[in-house]
């Protein structure tokens, strides 16, 4: 059974209502890049070609298992939980830990999805005008820096569970004041640790993205340049606009510009 990691897709550092489809995405670094507050149409300017819209809400397959085992040694998952805990409890005082001998698994409910046709991306942007007052952008996008997401997973949703070596030490590292009202804890029926925490809104917890790269003309060719969607480069570490590390966000689909 298939998880979301092994179908290349990141887990959010910080679980947001502002990642969505066609944000655009900057390389800072081999395999890194960061969030950032703009969409593809501010930089790609419609012609012919409407702007690609982002479907309604899908169902995950049924075979996608949707529990993931979190690694303890990680900090990456550490700084997820935190930053659950922070935004269901409004305390940004929450914290939750656990040592390295921890297993810990953590559970998306009700999670759907929402992508972006790849063949309707990859004909806008071989439609559409670049900005080119965007300067800045312009010069990031010509040195093959700029990434668009293409789909994500978001859910209302989230359950936690924690196995340690007795009932007491877990319940110690969980302060009690964050259990209450949208974030749970009891028991699961192995007698787990479990934390459930619940949105009005969904938060976005994982993305997919691929690269826009361009490709120059030959000196003497006369022809612009054209460029092309790839994900031939593994992006490892994907950043949110407040600088929290993300995990692994490997880009699995390759459309290539004719």
């Amino acid at each position: 059974m298939s998880t979301l990691h092994d179908l290349g897709y990141t887990w959010a550092s910080l679980p947001s209502t502002d990642i969505r489809p066609l944000q655009l995405l900057v390389r800072t670094g081999p395999g890194v890049a960061e969030q950032m507050n703009t969409d593809l149409s501010k930089l790609f300017v419609p012609n012919n070609v409407p702007v690609p819209l982002a479907s309604l809400d899908r169902d995950l397959p049924a075979e996608l298992n949707l529990s993931q085992k979190l690694d303890a040694t990680v900090s990456a998952n550490a700084s997820f939980l935190q930053n659950l805990l922070k935004i269901f409890t409004g305390d940004v005082s929450a914290s939750v830990s656990w040592d390295k001998h921890a297993s810990v698994d953590m559970t998306l409910n009700n999670a759907r999805k929402q992508v972006v046709d790849l063949i309707d991306l990859d004909s806008y942007i071989h439609d559409a005008t670049v900005n080119k007052a965007a300067q800045s952008f312009v010069e990031k996008l010509k040195s093959d820096q700029l990434y668009v997401i293409t789909e994500i997973i978001k859910s209302k949703s989230f359950s936690v569970s924690m196995e340690k070596g007795t009932d007491a030490e877990i319940a110690a590292e969980i302060p009690t004041q964050v259990a209450t009202g949208k974030v749970k804890i009891g028991k699961d029926n192995s007698g787990k640790l479990l934390m459930t925490a619940n949105s009005d809104k969904d938060l976005t917890v994982a993305i997919r993205a691929v690269r826009i790269f361009f490709d120059k003309p030959g000196f003497l060719s006369g022809k612009p340049g054209k460029f092309r969607l790839s994900s031939e480069e593994k992006l490892d570490v994907m950043k949110g606009v407040e600088n929290y590390p993300a995990e692994t966000l490997d880009t699995i689909f390759v459309n290539p510009a004719q």
